[in-house]
């Protein structure tokens, strides 16, 4: 809200206060025109009542604040000024409808006429300041189909750049006073679209408005714009292109008087080209201050002291270097041409910037707020049957014009109607795989009221759901109306917010999918519900808190996989009763406690991953009842206490990694028993004694002991068995005695049916640095 002094009543209805700046302020400004005062005291009478009003009368109306105090309040003000500048003994003579002709248009057949007399210029745009004008007799029916055809672009731009305005705001960039980075392709664009949705809004605006007037009245028409994105220099731009009315204003009450104030004091000719410059500059500071002020009254509190004054003095200054250095003199009228109009737009847009920052930080002056009681008369029904022929991606956004309108669009009603004239020839599908359509993916930034009616409408009956790549959004809460779905898949997504509880609803679900996602929060107790789960995998999530010992329910699980998310607490022992669990994985979560006993209980289990968690005490020798059992992977944990001889019951187990613990003791000999075996790593432990003769009857492939504390030397049986070894690591082991333990000859490689045991002895070596 703009300032306010002295307030002399709280609160005042809107429509007086409209009144007061619109009707009552010009009346009482006509009545002095026609008084004995000068025309300077009847500027400063109507100029004071249109700064008093709207701050004695304070009014928190969001259209008297933005129309009134704003809009009308600096339009009403430069029509005043304007009215200086011109004789007493003119002014004194206008009748009313002169007056009003003039407020409206700035532009009348009198005032072209004391222009023209006191400029000795015809009365016709040979007037270099003065812009091209639509008399009322050349107002046919062919000269408004043209002006509808045009509005009917600039509304599209409008739209087209509102919309990319939304999807691509300003960001912290618009606080600051800068230059535009030319190289930042995303800044650029968004800088050309607020120009151009400031250009569309400003010819819709004027030009509607205005041609009503100038019709009831039978005055001149002056268009706003001329084209101005062909400006070829600044100059061009701001005096023959761009907003006409406010630059035939800006002429009258700056330039004009300066010019014939520098003459004054020198009427020489030879200081002509610095009296046009000096000129120049004045009109540019008055451009300057017209708009500062207007920030101040439009958008206090995203105005920044001296941001419009920086842009507009800065075009001043180019204006007055291009036209005094004469760039350009030398190139052809059409390079001249060209090479102007590049150098136009790259400055225009070089200091955009500092003309867009203060609107693009006001949302609300963008989005043009309608006051409650300016809303419509028009019945809900009328205006729900009108806006739901425009697709709910944008019929939406209509919800911000009134309180009335978001009413309207805001019901289970309105919502059916909108989605129904977009599904209408949508039947439901029993499968939704892969990827979703542009409604599908609405559905998860809907507002609530539009996710329910959307399930509703398109999904109830889908039993398999897997959708893909979603932009944006949170899982929609209507998730859980979708009872029939059997299959709920959601990966590689940008889906935010937590996973809603209502989840837990969907009593037939068997495989439920999360992965990829930024989803937040803890895992929901409900899901505990879904006794028919199968498969349950919300993993690469950002998922916290514990696991709900309710999934201990999910006694048909198969498969449970929550890896890489944040996960803490102890895993629960009634992980215990799902009999039925073959794959688990808990891996890279912060997980802690001990691993319970109750985990022996999965008879089914044929895959285990622990990794990269804080499990500490001791391994359950629970684990050594897993018989069905392919993969036990725990490194990277804090497991302490001896390997338990029990993991040696084991007898299907595939890989066995038990690395980067702090496990103590012997390798139990029962471990060496696994003929199954392919992968052993206990590397990175505590281990002591002396490595067990029975590991050469292993058969792996992998076998790693390094870093822990083994003593004595490699066993015999070892250099004449593991006959499948690729990949071996014992050292460091500071204990072992590697050189010792090899026979003849192995320094030179050795030649034995078991060369490549000592090979592979001899590339640890080296590789410590042990052998000489």
């Amino acid at each position: 809200m703009g300032p306010q002094i002295l307030p002399i009543v709280a609160v005042i209805p809107a429509w007086l206060l409209v009144l007061a700046v619109v009707v009552i302020i010009p009346q009482v400004h006509f009545q002095f025109l026609r008084s004995t005062l000068p025309n300077s005291a009847v500027t400063a009478i109507g100029v004071t009542l249109l700064i008093l009003t709207p701050m004695l009368f304070p009014c928190d109306h969001v259209f008297y604040n933005y129309g009134m105090r704003g809009v009308s309040l600096i339009f009403f003000l430069m029509r005043f000024l304007e009215v200086a500048t011109f004789p007493r003994s003119f002014t004194s003579k206008w009748t009313m409808r002169e007056y009003y002709e003039f407020i409206g248009v700035s532009d009348n057949e009198p005032i072209r006429r004391f222009t023209s007399k006191n400029h000795q210029d015809k009365l016709s745009n040979t007037n270099p300041w003065m812009p091209k004008v639509a008399q009322a007799r050349d107002r046919m029916l062919g000269y408004y189909l043209r002006q509808a055809a045009r509005l009917l672009v600039m509304l599209l731009i409008m739209t087209f750049t509102t919309a990319y305005l939304e999807k691509y705001p300003f960001g912290e960039n618009s606080r600051k006073m800068q230059l535009l980075n030319l190289l930042d392709l995303k800044s650029v664009l968004v800088n050309i679209m607020f120009g151009a949705q400031l250009f569309s809004s400003m010819d819709l605006m004027y030009t509607t408005g205005t041609l009503m007037i100038v019709d009831l009245l039978g005055a001149p028409y002056t268009p706003i714009f001329d084209k101005p994105y062909f400006s070829t220099s600044l100059r061009d731009f701001w005096s023959n292109r761009w907003n006409q009315p406010i630059k035939i204003t800006i002429h009258r009450i700056c330039f004009a008087p300066t010019l014939a104030l520098m003459r004054k004091l020198d009427p020489t000719k030879d200081a002509r080209q610095t009296h046009l410059m000096i000129a120049t500059l004045v009109s540019f500071a008055g451009s300057a201050l017209l708009h500062e002020y207007a920030c101040i009254m439009l958008i206090p509190h995203e105005w920044i002291p001296g941001e419009m004054s920086i842009f507009f003095m800065s075009h001043g200054i180019a204006c007055v270097l291009w036209e005094r250095l004469n760039l350009l003199s030398s190139l052809s009228i059409s390079w001249k041409r060209f090479v102007g109009w590049i150098m136009t737009l790259f400055f225009l847009l070089l200091t955009s910037p500092f003309f867009n920052g203060p609107f693009a930080r006001s949302e609300q002056f963008l989005e043009f707020p309608v006051p409650q009681s300016m809303k419509t008369s028009v019945p809900t029904e009328v205006v729900q049957i009108i806006f739901s022929y425009i697709h709910p991606s944008e019929s939406l956004k209509f919800r911000r014009a009134c309180k009335h309108i978001h009413s309207s669009l805001s019901d289970k009603y309105f919502a059916s109607m909108n989605l129904s004239s977009f599904l209408q020839n949508t039947q439901q599908a029993e499968t939704c795989t892969m990827q979703p359509d542009a409604l599908d993916r609405l559905w998860f930034s809907f507002p609530e009221i539009y996710q329910n009616v959307y399930a509703r409408m398109k999904l109830k009956s889908v039993s398999s759901l897997s959708w893909w790549n979603i932009k944006n959004g949170s899982i929609p809460k209507a998730i859980g109306t979708l009872t029939e779905l059997v299959t709920l898949d959601l990966f590689r997504s940008d889906l935010e917010g937590p996973i809603p509880v209502e989840i837990g609803k969907l009593v037939n679900l068997a495989s439920l999918t999360i992965c990829l996602t930024k989803v937040t929060g803890s895992l929901p107790a409900e899901i505990g519900n879904l006794i028919q789960l199968e498969r349950l995998s919300i993993c690469s999530c950002s998922l916290t808190g514990e696991i709900p010992k309710t999934f201990g329910q999910l006694v048909n699980l198969k498969l449970l996989n929550l890896c890489s998310n944040g996960l803490s607490g102890s895993i629960p022992k009634e992980i215990g009763n799902l009999e039925n669990l073959a794959d688990l994985n808990l891996a890279s979560n912060s997980l802690s406690g001990m691993l319970p006993s109750s985990i022996g209980k999965l008879v089914s289990i044929r895959h285990i991953n622990l990794n990269d968690n804080m499990l500490d005490s001791e391994i359950p020798a629970q684990l050594g009842q897993l018989e069905n059992l392919h993969n036990l992977q725990m490194q990277r944990n804090k497991f302490s206490g001896p390997i338990p001889k029990e993991l040696g019951n084991l007898r299907n187990l595939y890989e066995l990694n038990l690395a980067s613990n702090d496990l103590q003791g012997p390798l139990p000999r029962e471990i060496c028993a696994l003929s199954n075996l392919h992968f052993f790593s206990v590397s990175g432990n505590q281990l002591t004694g002396e490595i067990p003769a029975e590991i050469g009857q292993l058969n792996v492939v992998h076998l790693h002991l390094a870093h822990n504390k083994f003593q004595g030397g490699i066993p015999k049986e070892m250099l004449g068995g593991l006959r499948n070894v690729r990949f071996m690591s014992i050292l460091p082991n500071r204990g072992v005695d590697i050189m010792g333990s090899l026979p003849d000859g192995a320094r030179e490689g050795g030649n034995g049916s078991h060369g490549h045991v000592w090979n592979l002895l001899l590339g640890d070596v080296r590789r410590h640095s042990y052998f000489e």
